[in-house]
């Protein structure tokens, strides 16, 4: 995860790669010497379209096809991108942008305000994958946003000419540019059944396990492959998919690549910083075992009581997790002291033995989309789980998400963003991207929306101090941890390209031909 930028990552699962396509993948060797590199993920990456996008996996794929206004930088500084410049109202309202025209989608047409406009209000009519439409935890705030069912139409975002885009948003919006500086605001010319982008990189084809690109032929010239593909390769396959050369790369995003890293000199791994919230998804809805809020409290209680029995059955400790209560990282603002935290954790204890009672006459329906350990873990801590619960793919995962609502706990991820605290937005926010009725809880929420409105930043750390009690009491998800991302490659085939390293990239452009 870049500082400051926001990926959506939600339940990712991981599925072996099939043996027949592994056997012919295998038969292309030294990928790098004939312009070719091809990038290993450990799990599926949803729909491939920007105003839908809601997996870390589609925000890495799209980066190298389509271009919003803004990049953020490893640094967590914001760069130019699609605009070239941007000025931004002393009320945080009004936000200018002085688009690029130099550009060109990859059939040679002209970049202009005109399709950053159309992109958004074309994906905003799109059924979502979730529950809220992927582009509504930052457009529901621009000025005519709450006419748009009616008139199809953002009033609030305006073409003042061929270079100048302006967006205006209801009330001050601090993050506005952080935001729109994510993948799924990118400009997309339509063109039939393609979708068509200015980045460096252009589509050939691309399905559940395979994505093929070539490069973009109007895009500046840069020192990049002329062709590139992602595999989807489970992580107990990457180790045989470097040494056989089914890939150049793999990108872990915290699944643990410690024995990926022993293989030898030709194989260099770079560890990456906090990539990924791994947690349990509480079901609160009206009915439920959970709705009712004690038994989400010991829940809580009962996962963090014992660390040695408990959260480290679900995830054992590794260089690639790090086991902790708070959703916010150790330098945001929000983050409360370990002593406060542990009394709000502790404080569901006196109903634990109530809990336990309680699934045996309604057993937990428990999913998760990594191994048994997480259902194996509830069961060890007294737990009753019912027979339905049990490991299941990415996309009933999203099912249960964001459709059927047919589970008391869901264990999955979200991706971290780093910097300001209001990232936690899109997955708990009210119009969150990702966000799921399970957990949505209105005390969080409206602090959520209390703290868009912040700003002075000398404001941020007390008021996200209660949106982060308020997640520890509330209980919409429990916090088991953070994942670290790691990336494992090939010396001896491909370079990492200095100008765009960090430990947090993950574009093809980070690599570059030897």
């Amino acid at each position: 995860m870049r500082s400051m930028k926001i990926l959506f990552l939600r339940f990712l699962a991981v599925l072996p790669l099939a043996g027949i396509a592994f056997a012919v993948f295998v038969m292309i060797f030294n990928s790098s010497k004939n312009g070719l590199i091809r990038i290993g993920f450990p799990d599926s990456w949803g729909t491939l379209k920007p105003a839908l996008q809601h997996t870390v996996f589609a925000d890495v794929i799209l980066g190298n096809v389509y271009e919003p206004l803004a990049r953020t930088t490893s640094r967590g500084t914001l760069r130019p991108c699609a605009a070239r410049s941007w000025s931004v109202s002393e009320d945080r309202r009004l936000y200018t942008f002085k688009i690029d025209t130099t550009r060109r989608f990859s059939d040679g047409t002209q970049l202009t305000a005109r399709h950053f406009k159309d992109s958004w209000e074309h994906g905003l009519a799109l059924t979502p994958k979730s529950a809220n439409s992927s582009l509504a935890d930052v457009l529901y705030k621009v000025v005519g946003a709450e006419a748009f069912e009616q008139t199809r139409s953002l009033a609030g975002v305006r073409i003042l000419d061929d270079e100048t885009l302006q967006v205006e948003f209801q009330t001050p919006f601090r993050m506005a540019l952080e935001h729109l500086a994510g993948i799924r605001y990118s400009a997309v010319l339509y063109k039939g059944d393609n979708e068509l982008g200015t980045g460096p990189y252009r589509f050939v084809s691309h399905s559940e396990t395979e994505v093929h690109f070539e490069r973009n032929p109007y895009a500046p010239k840069m020192d990049v492959y002329e062709k590139a593909v992602i595999l989807k390769v489970s992580i107990d396959e990457a180790k045989r998919a470097l040494t056989d050369n089914v890939v150049d790369a793999y990108h872990d995003f915290g699944r643990g690549l410690e024995a990926v890293c022993d293989l030898g000199e030709n194989v260099k791994c770079l560890a990456g910083l906090e990539s990924g919230h791994e947690e349990i998804d509480v079901n609160g809805m009206q009915g439920r075992l959970f709705a009712e809020p004690k038994m989400r409290l010991a829940l809580q209680s009962l996962l963090f009581r014992n660390n040695s029995d408990g959260v480290a059955l679900v995830r054992k400790g590794s260089s690639s997790f790090r086991i902790d209560a708070q959703s916010f990282l150790m330098l945001q603002a929000g983050r409360l002291a370990d002593a406060e935290t542990e009394n709000l954790v502790e404080a569901g204890a006196p109903y634990i033995p109530e809990l336990i009672e309680a699934t045996k006459r309604r057993p937990i329906t428990a999913y998760t989309n990594r191994s048994t350990r997480f259902i194996d873990a509830l069961k060890y801590l007294g737990l009753s789980v019912s027979e339905r619960s049990g490991v299941i793919d990415f996309k009933e995962t999203l099912n249960i998400c964001y459709k059927t609502y047919d589970a008391d706990l869901l264990h999955g991820s979200f991706s971290v963003a780093s910097g300001d605290p209001d990232g936690i937005y899109h997955v708990l926010g009210k119009e969150g991207a990702i966000s799921s009725p399970m957990i949505q809880r209105p005390a969080v929420m409206e602090l959520l929306e209390e703290g868009r409105k912040i700003l002075k930043l000398e404001d941020l750390p007390s008021h996200y101090q209660k949106v982060s009690r308020a997640i520890l009491t509330e209980v919409p998800y429990i916090h088991i941890g953070f994942r670290i991302a790691q990336i494992a490659y090939r010396s001896d085939r491909v370079r990492l390209n200095e100008a765009v390293k960090g430990r947090d990239d993950d574009d093809i452009i980070l690599y570059e031909p030897l």
